[in-house]
């Protein structure tokens, strides 16, 4: 009975982590993808101000 109870909760602690590593990889790309994009814009913004003067 005990064996069964921890195998339970070793299941879903296991599930729990593995949750919470694929949100943080998804953050992590989501992250990056911002800091691309503002990158991108400042970029942009430079070449329109250099086209400027």
């Amino acid at each position: 009975m005990a064996h069964a109870v921890s195998r339970t909760l070793l299941s879903i602690f296991v599930i729990i982590r593995f949750t919470f590593i694929h949100l943080e990889i998804v953050y992590i790309m989501i992250s990056f993808d911002f800091i691309i994009v503002f990158l991108c814009i400042q970029i942009d913004r430079r070449r329109k101000v250099q086209q400027l003067f």
